[in-house]
């Protein structure tokens, strides 16, 4: 098992008392024009499905920590100095902070992430 699956595996302990995260039963909530997730929260962590829209763009940086995988399509995540491609199939671990702040472009084909945001 890779580092990342496992470390994610690790966080996914404290999130619910349950093992199963039933993502078909809750609904979706936009959280921007062409974004929208499932998400089930604790008081350290957020374990989401997100899923957005071909030519959605990010307006603002984002200084959040992400870990996660691309369940379908694919996007670019803008960093300050480089972009990164991330295909289905893909995991990303993202740190926190100034230095790491991103934001996520998608091309002409919607993208579904399962993502696990830790509250710093």
């Amino acid at each position: 098992m890779d580092g990342l699956l496992r470390h994610s595996l690790y966080i996914l302990e404290d999130i619910v008392d349950e093992p199963l995260l039933r993502f078909s039963e809750i609904p979706w909530n936009e959280i921007a024009p062409g974004a929208r997730e499932k998400a089930f929260q604790s008081d350290f962590k957020t374990v989401r499905l997100l899923q957005l829209s071909p030519g959605f763009k990010e307006s603002d940086w984002c200084h959040r920590q992400h870990l996660g995988f691309v369940l379908a399509g694919s996007l670019e995540i803008q960093f300050e100095n480089r972009v990164v491609k991330y295909e289905q199939g893909d995991g990303l671990s993202i740190a926190a902070g100034e230095r790491s702040k991103h934001r996520a472009v998608v091309g002409d084909e919607p993208v579904t992430m399962f993502l696990i945001d830790p509250h710093l």
